[in-house]
């Protein structure tokens, strides 16, 4: 598996914490101040039941506030746009933030992650 430097593309820095040939490492990825934020809007598709309103989040794209592609380089990114560029961009990740990912949460806020993900994927889907 080759490695990769990976740059932070969020709003604070990330701190992962992880085994590395039996020892426990820390590595800070502090942010470069230069997060994504795409405009977002939500739309009303339809209501269920008595009245619920069933709402989906768009967002536009905007080429200018993401980062350029670069060889060998992972662009830490929040969620939200690792999922909705997961079909276009395959250089963006996310920290694993869910405590079931060994992550650590203090005060509201998550101190540490144990790895950084990209977005799932479906196999097996026949038509």
């Amino acid at each position: 598996m080759p490695s990769k430097v990976a740059k932070n593309r969020t709003d604070h820095t990330v701190n992962v914490v992880f085994k590395n040939n039996f020892e426990t490492e820390c590595v800070q990825y502090a942010t470069s101040g230069q997060d994504i934020n795409l405009a977002r809007f939500d739309r009303k598709l339809f209501r269920i039941d008595n009245g619920i309103p069933i709402l989906q989040s768009e967002y536009t794209h905007d080429a200018s506030k993401l980062p350029p592609k670069e060889d060998g380089t992972v662009w830490i990114v929040p969620k939200i746009i690792a999922t909705i560029y997961a079909g276009a961009r395959n250089d963006f990740v996310y920290p694993a933030t869910h405590p079931k990912d060994g992550a650590l949460h203090e005060d509201g806020h998550t101190k540490y992650v144990c790895y950084l993900r990209r977005p799932a994927t479906l196999v097996g889907l026949s038509s």
